[in-house]
């Protein structure tokens, strides 16, 4: 059961509201994947085939909130100065990091999406009793919580990087990488599954690499910035398939190594 949400790190209860229902109880249908299957039919033939596939919308909710209460009162008026303190935390020009709260989301079970909302009165008469919460998300699906994962691989058998993929989509995710070199020289980092190399030139010793797997760019600590020309430009990616979730890193140098991505969840929202 839903008793709360997060969204930017602040919960809704810690404003005095509860998420409720002005409206009878009824039956919810909510989408949990909307793929659109892209085709062609050849003439006088039955079969159609595809061409392509695609999520063609973001996923959206609306819910209404109003003043918890913990007597008989009635429903608590939401006053102006309400609306303004609210409409500062939730109505914001960029997404913010949003998951609902149940009794019983921990660990894996949180599905986090990012988020725009936009709000509406809901009156009873002339008094504002509740608000009207339109959740706009930024994707077709969720994501799981930020998974962090460290190792320093030093050349030693097993020191290799063993990542296991929590992912609801079959394809790649290309995670973030902090990377600190412990020795100079060329690093490669190498993909068990399809043995793609990340390949990174004149690397010295203490220099901190920045690899953004989200929008494909790059960066170091060293102040002559030539990162741009000593990368391949072939970012580290993870692969998930129905049958292969295990994905192994393998560095050719030593190095401190901070990985992080988010898996995809198909849990609607």
């Amino acid at each position: 059961m839903i008793t709360d949400f997060l969204f930017d790190g602040k919960e809704l209860s810690s404003f005095g509201y509860i998420i409720c229902s002005f409206d009878a109880v009824g039956f919810e249908n909510i989408p949990v994947s909307e793929l659109t299957y892209h085709t062609v039919q050849a003439p006088f033939a039955a079969k159609a085939l595809k061409t392509s596939a695609s999520y063609d919308s973001s996923l959206s909710k609306t819910i209404t909130i109003c003043k918890q209460t913990c007597d008989s009162s009635g429903l608590l008026t939401i006053t102006a100065d309400d609306i303004s303190q609210l409409s500062r935390w939730l109505c914001r020009r960029d997404y913010k990091w949003f998951r609902f709260i149940t009794d019983d989301s921990t660990g894996m079970d949180e599905v986090y999406y990012e988020a725009q909302i936009n709000l509406q009165k809901v009156l009873f008469g002339d008094r504002c009793v509740g608000l009207s919460l339109t959740i706009n998300t930024n994707r077709p699906y969720g994501l799981t919580p930020e998974i962090t994962i460290y190792a320093q691989p030093d050349q030693s058998e097993d020191s290799n990087m063993n990542i296991q993929v929590y992912s609801d989509e079959e394809g790649y995710i290309y995670p973030e990488l902090i990377l600190t070199l412990r020795e100079e020289g060329t690093l490669e980092i190498t993909h068990s599954i399809d043995g793609r190399i990340t390949r990174i030139t004149d690397c010295t010793e203490g220099e901190c690499i920045h690899i953004h797997g989200s929008i494909l760019q790059i960066e170091s600590n060293r102040e002559d910035q030539s990162i741009f020309q000593r990368f391949n430009y072939q970012f580290p990616r993870l692969c998930s398939t129905l049958d292969q979730t295990a994905n192994i890193l393998s560095f050719n140098l030593n190095c401190d190594v901070e990985l992080k991505y988010r898996g995809i969840r198909k849990a609607g929202i």
